[in-house]
């Protein structure tokens, strides 16, 4: 047990060294969606720099895979994209379902880590500032301490964490500047046996520097944009008949 965690660990350092030496060219904020970004520090987006929460309802975890994997792929859009790490005890992120919220495969690096070994990769990776984003999925209520350290980890490389963690976990104090609640909402399908656009209720619970708000969004796939439920995604064009 001990030479499989040395051997992911050394891994992992190998990986990180590897992309080192990409730079960091974004702006210093992530959009969301127009209503969205108002509420957020500077009125621009999620800010760089810094570490987030996510929480679902219970049995809801892929409204918080969805969401994550929307705005990570923001975080390392751009003409040199940056890479994505996705830090889970038991990985399940499906890189189909990533692709539909624009993340490109070639820039997700998964990593199967638990516990103080998941925190590790992920102060690891929020540290490199070829990193746009990592994403840990952390099913134990995260401490104080903890959070500061992936804070200050994002602060150092000027990345995104996203931290997705169970409901309860936002009861407890935190050192993100952003916490999020949300939960699936009735789809946009336009054919009996279309399955819709993707719509989530959106509440921003805490932000620094920000104000707290409730949102309906749909994610309009075609468009690759967030948007309120009373507006019209791109319509789907009829499909002609194989003969």
């Amino acid at each position: 047990m001990a030479t499989d965690r040395a051997a992911t660990l050394a891994a992992l350092r190998a990986r990180l060294a590897r992309i080192q030496g990409g730079g960091r060219t974004a702006a210093d904020a992530v959009p969301v969606a127009k209503p969205v970004d108002a509420a957020l520090p500077g009125g621009q987006g999620l800010p760089r720099g810094s570490s987030h929460e996510v929480a679902a309802a219970e049995g809801d975890s892929g409204s918080t895979f969805g969401f994550a994997s929307m705005l990570a792929a923001r975080a390392c859009a751009g003409p040199a994209p940056q890479t994505t790490f996705w830090i889970e005890p038991e990985p399940s992120i499906w890189p189909a379902g990533a692709l539909r919220f624009g993340m490109r495969p070639e820039t997700l690096v998964v990593v199967a880590a638990s516990g103080v070994d998941s925190l590790w990769a992920a102060e690891e990776a929020l540290r490199c500032p070829a990193v746009g984003a990592a994403c840990l999925v952390y099913p134990k209520p995260l401490d104080l301490p903890a959070s500061r350290r992936l804070q200050l980890a994002a602060e150092a490389g000027g990345g995104i964490g996203l931290v997705l963690v169970r409901p309860e976990a936002l009861a407890q104090p935190s050192a993100a500047r952003t916490r999020w609640r949300i939960a699936s909402a009735p789809g946009t399908g336009v054919r009996d046996y279309d399955l819709g656009q993707a719509a989530w209720r959106l509440e921003l619970v805490k932000a620094v520097g920000g104000r707290q708000g409730e949102w309906t969004l749909v994610w309009d796939e075609d468009e690759q944009a967030l948007l309120p439920q009373d507006v019209q995604p791109t319509a789907v064009q009829p499909v002609r008949a194989f003969l």
